[in-house]
């Protein structure tokens, strides 16, 4: 008997390709592991059991049912749409995290009733931590904007709606002598140092860099589509960057593998973890992201335009360029003219 023709029972796949089973009774309720072999005796004998346990749970009351007007409504439609489908992975993580709290606030709301006054005394609550305020906001913008394009809303309340300040320093951008201190710690031939090298020599963010392998390599460069922006980079394999390769470890499908598992790591989070544990062994305050922003400056103080720094950087606007590029024009123009600040006695 299959498994998706008995009533109340679940099919969970994992990453390794194992199939789990669990009996369910209703949406949110708790599950009961069952065998792995659905065709057997002790299966269905499992499954009475479990469904015997779980009809001794009584059920939640049943939500109030959602109109077509609600900002509930509007979630559920937009997370249906091409237009989040089409979003990064990560995106779509941060956009359904974010979509928890504003459901907890407005699902029953109707589009109509939600005012700027409103979401602005909600901000107020995410006070003591202003970066899950921004990404409330920064989701919500995003919901209205295409409930506006689609002509389900007509006015935006979030207009007059600012963000939180955020910590202007951000994460630590890897200065010279800590790189030198990584490299010392972990000479050509880590995975530490293969990691180290794949980072700063491209400025990739982690959800691309753990993605990377030799199918990237083309005609002597490294060519990738990023995850986040969907944007073509094309870079050159720098000295030292091909060293690493050509030392190893590498993966067959990627460069960087899990260590003592040989095989690519689950997710930018796993990489995170093993990376900052390098750091850590390092005595760096290093972390992955902050050997990009310390690409970004090599590139400014290199004199490359905001234009050079996004293709190399993948970013599809020149914003977050211009953050490094106009920081090193304030350098530059200060040495330039700081010589006027000295005091002429003959003017005098």
């Amino acid at each position: 008997m299959r498994p998706n023709t008995i009533r109340y029972v679940e099919t969970v796949k994992r990453a390794s390709g194992a199939v789990l089973y669990y009996a369910r009774r209703y949406r949110g309720g708790p599950r009961v592991r069952l065998p792995d072999d659905p065709e057997s005796q002790e299966f269905l004998m499992a499954y009475g059991a479990a469904m015997a346990k779980l009809s001794q749970v009584i059920s939640p009351v049943p939500r109030k049912t959602m109109n077509s007007h609600s900002i509930g409504w509007l979630i559920r439609t937009y997370m249906d749409s091409s237009q989040f489908n089409r979003l990064a992975s990560s995106t779509q993580k941060y956009q359904r995290y974010a979509f928890k709290r504003i459901s907890a606030l407005y699902e029953h709301t109707r589009f109509s009733k939600l005012t700027s006054k409103q979401i602005k005394l909600d901000m107020e609550a995410f006070q003591t931590t202003p970066e899950a305020a921004n990404a409330f906001l920064k989701t919500l913008k995003s919901l209205i904007k295409w409930a506006i394009h689609i002509e389900y809303v007509d006015v935006d309340p979030t207009i007059g709606v600012h963000y939180f300040p955020k910590n202007r320093e951000g994460f630590h951008t890897w200065q010279p002598d800590e790189m030198q201190a990584f490299e010392k710690a972990f000479p050509i031939g880590t995975p530490e140092r293969l990691a180290y090298e794949l980072l700063a020599c491209t400025g990739a963010r982690v959800g691309d860099v753990i993605r990377l392998g030799p199918t990237n390599i083309h005609e002597g460069s490294l060519r990738y589509v990023t995850q986040k922006t969907q944007v073509c980079v094309r870079l050159p394999i720098v000295a030292s960057l091909q060293q690493a390769l050509e030392t190893g470890p590498v993966g067959q499908d990627t460069f960087l593998q899990l260590p003592k598992k040989c095989e690519p790591f689950p997710d930018s989070k796993a990489f995170s973890r093993f990376f900052k544990k390098a750091c850590k062994a390092a005595d760096v305050p290093g972390t992955p992201h902050g050997l990009r922003k310390a690409a970004a400056v090599r590139l400014a103080h290199g004199g490359a335009t905001t234009n050079q720094i996004c293709a190399a950087l993948g970013w599809k606007t020149v914003q977050m360029a211009e953050l490094y590029t106009k920081a090193m024009d304030r350098e530059t123009i200060g040495l330039h003219v700081g010589h006027l600040l000295a005091r002429n006695p003959m003017l005098q």
